[in-house]
């Protein structure tokens, strides 16, 4: 019996080691693995929290020795200059200039008359030509004589007569033989006589008008043949030397310019003239409410038309201005133009300007110290009364120059 079961036995402990077997070997590994991984982090636990003891307990051993540290106050922000706004400045002096006043014009002629008969009659002849200089006294036009010739020795015939009986008049009331009233009214008649003669010579003069001044024909209004009566324009006449040249200036300019002063007209051509003003007006326009201002211009031949635009430079006294960029400006709260500059402890301050002069590059302005600082980078930033860290404009320029070469 016993040795028919001892194979059964054989048999079982030979299945027990079959695959059933092997997954439990694997398990009881894997198992034995995690018991030696929780061991080892267990550890490592362990010795960090060791080493993090004995670094505190390192320090607070090594500082047992030492007195302790003094609690520092907090930083009052307030004492730093982080509010101080960096601006550029630059020196400025005054300088002797002499101002211009500039201003738009036009040439004129300095007279301009419109030449009229005095008698009735029938245009003869223009004895001039358009467009011509033309003499004082010249003759520019004839009227038929009609009937003037003979009234003129009438006239004359009339006053022989009268000279006649106002001497023997005179002569026979010396010998008694004529009364007082005789030889008035004898006289009388000589002078009537007179008058008419004179009138008759004045009409007969009157048919050729003349020239009144040497000048430019500018034109006839009448032709050949034409019948005019008195007081007809016949002939423009122009005296264009001296030329005058016409301008207007605002009240605020008018005490800026006086009888004397240089005056600089640039025509339309390019042609620059110059002159004085002989000429301001007390009395401003109730439209424009300017006043006008004249300057003589010497023109001979009268090359220089009336008529043409001219720009006026007004040459005014000289004064001790400041030449500063436009970039500079600044308006004030009240609307005022001006600079800020800096003080000597570093705050700004404000100048009101006003401009004198101008050109391309800049403005002549007067308002400031003899000699001043001026912010020029960084005055819209800032107001009058401000503390500012001023730095050099040629500071700057200097280190960038510098920075430069160094590259």
């Amino acid at each position: 019996m016993s040795d028919s079961h001892e194979p059964l036995a054989a048999e079982a402990r030979t299945d027990e080691s079959g695959p059933t077997a092997r997954l439990g070997g694997l398990g009881s590994g894997v198992g034995a693995f995690a018991v030696r991984l929780v061991r080892n982090r267990v550890a490592v636990a362990i010795v960090v929290a060791v080493v993090s003891v004995s670094w505190v307990a390192s320090g607070i051993l090594a500082r047992q020795g030492e007195p302790p540290e003094l609690e520092k106050p907090p930083v009052d922000l307030s004492e730093t200059d982080a509010t101080v706004i960096e601006v550029r400045v630059q020196d400025f002096s005054a300088e002797t200039h002499r101002p211009v006043l500039l201003a738009s014009g036009i040439t004129q002629a300095d007279r301009d008359l419109k030449v009229r008969s005095e008698v009735v009659g029938e245009v003869q002849e223009l004895l001039a030509d358009e467009g011509t200089l033309i003499r004082e006294g010249a003759a520019l036009l004839r009227l038929t004589a009609q009937d003037r010739p003979a009234a003129l020795a009438d006239a004359r015939a009339r006053l022989e007569q009268a000279q006649s009986d106002w001497q023997s008049t005179e002569q026979l009331h010396t010998e008694g033989f004529r009364s007082d009233t005789q030889l008035n009214a004898a006289r009388s008649a000589l002078k009537a006589a007179e008058a008419q003669l004179e009138r008759a010579q004045l009409n007969v003069r009157r048919l050729v008008i003349d020239a009144p001044f040497g000048g430019f024909l500018e034109s006839y209004s009448v032709e050949q043949g034409d019948y005019i009566s008195s007081g007809t324009e016949v002939v423009r006449l122009l005296d264009l030397d001296p030329l005058l040249v016409t301008f207007s200036v605002n009240e605020d300019n008018l005490d800026k310019v006086s009888l004397g002063s240089r005056v600089s007209a640039e025509l339309s051509s390019g042609d620059r003239l110059r002159g004085e003003i002989t000429f301001v007006s007390r009395s401003a326009d109730p439209q424009t409410r300017t006043f006008r201002v004249e300057t003589e211009i010497e023109n001979p031949e009268s090359r220089y038309p009336a008529g043409v635009t001219a720009q006026i430079e007004v040459s005014l006294p000289s004064e001790q201005l400041h030449f500063i960029s436009p970039g500079i400006f600044v308006l004030n709260d009240a609307g005022d133009i001006g600079a800020f500059g800096v003080t000597s402890d570093n705050t700004s301050v404000f100048y009101p300007l006003e401009i004198a002069d101008h050109k391309a590059d800049g403005a002549w302005v007067k308002g400031l110290p003899e000699e001043v600082t001026l912010i020029v980078v960084g005055q819209s930033w800032i107001g009058e009364g401000v503390q500012v860290r001023p730095v050099s404009v040629q500071e700057v320029d200097e280190t960038s120059e510098s920075l430069t070469d160094g590259g």
